[in-house]
């Protein structure tokens, strides 16, 4: 699989930061801030991460931001208040790209006084810079008043039971009158009705912050130029032998002909789901990423020696890593226009 270089990437352990991605989309289709090449990684066969130790949280995330490192990224936004409270520190010591990351919307929900929930992760509560904020928060604002929450399980509920209405979350929940609803995770987006409907108030997240943020950097660096760039790059995940030459495979027995190619790419796809990459887990999730899995995967002889050109498409979204085909058709079903 080839990837076009630059962009920007977003990293989450699950389908939470698809709301960010989208936030993000909106914010520079609006702004006319097109063509951009977006980059989502979502960790989903490793969440949740709020219950997980911080040297875990760490390792895991330090292997993606390889991949990204790779990509020639202009920016990563860490669409995950657990990984942005444990490691935004570190990654920007170690990465000379913009990191973006995600905060719990404390401040503006303080501002105007009352009550104040804030649902997080464990791991987000129990980190120095989640508690900096809030005494941060807390001192700007003394006439509010600020309760936080660990809501331990209910981003790995949300995760596990996408789609499924009949859920009762409110066991995650704690009791309360609260003014405002801050969601400290990206994953709790996904239950905004559920959660204002049994608070009977407001809900509020940092994405538009973010997605503000995100292009208000890039705009004053000298970055935004590589946003979208028209090279390519091999997928990191080489594919066995048997399977890496598909032009030769096209020429020699099939003649561009289109009942016997889409044959071909069943066939193809059922032998492919049979061999286990490193990690165990079926091969086909390492190929098929932003073409659907009815399009032929055979890309066409006189097509090959001329790439797309990036910069004359609109902005395009590629996911990444073993969950991609999940995270997309979760961003189709929720966001996609």
């Amino acid at each position: 699989m080839l990837y076009p270089k630059g962009g920007i990437a977003f990293f989450d352990s699950g389908i939470g930061g698809l709301t960010t991605l989208s936030a993000c989309v909106e914010y520079a289709k609006k702004k006319n801030l097109t063509p951009i090449n977006y980059f989502y990684y979502g960790d989903n066969f490793r969440a949740p991460y709020g219950n997980l130790p911080e040297k875990q949280i760490f390792s895991y995330v330090e292997e993606i931001f390889s991949r990204f490192q790779a990509l020639d990224v202009s920016a990563v936004i860490l669409a995950c208040n657990t990984v942005t409270a444990v490691c935004v520190e570190k990654l920007r010591e170690e990465y000379s790209f913009p990191i973006i990351g995600i905060e719990p919307a404390i401040l503006p929900a303080m501002r105007d006084g009352g009550e104040v929930f804030v649902l997080a992760t464990c791991a987000t509560c129990n980190s120095q810079k989640f508690q900096k904020l809030c005494r941060r928060a807390q001192a700007l604002y003394p006439s509010a008043k600020l309760q936080v929450f660990p809501c331990e399980g209910l981003a790995g509920e949300i995760e596990k039971n996408f789609g499924n209405k009949n859920v009762d979350y409110s066991k995650f929940l704690p009791r309360g009158n609260p003014s405002i609803v801050v969601l400290g995770c990206t994953h709790y987006i996904y239950i905004r009705k559920e959660i204002e409907a049994f608070f009977g108030c407001p809900a509020i997240d940092g994405n538009r912050a973010v997605a503000k943020r995100l292009f208000d950097v890039l705009s004053s660096s000298e970055q935004w130029s590589s946003v979208v760039k028209n090279t390519l790059i091999e997928n990191d995940q080489k594919l066995p032998k048997n399977f890496q030459n598909f032009s030769k495979i096209e020429e020699k027995h099939f003649s561009g002909k289109e009942d016997q190619r889409q044959t071909s790419f069943s066939n193809l796809k059922e032998r492919l789901s049979k061999v286990e990459n490193r990690e165990g887990k079926p091969l086909f999730l390492e190929i098929f990423s932003s073409t659907t899995l009815s399009q032929p995967l055979i890309t066409p002889k006189n097509t090959l020696s001329q790439p797309p050109n990036y910069l004359t498409q609109p902005s395009r979204i590629f996911f990444l890593g073993d969950a991609k085909m999940v995270n997309k058709t979760k961003y189709e079903q929720m966001f996609a226009k």
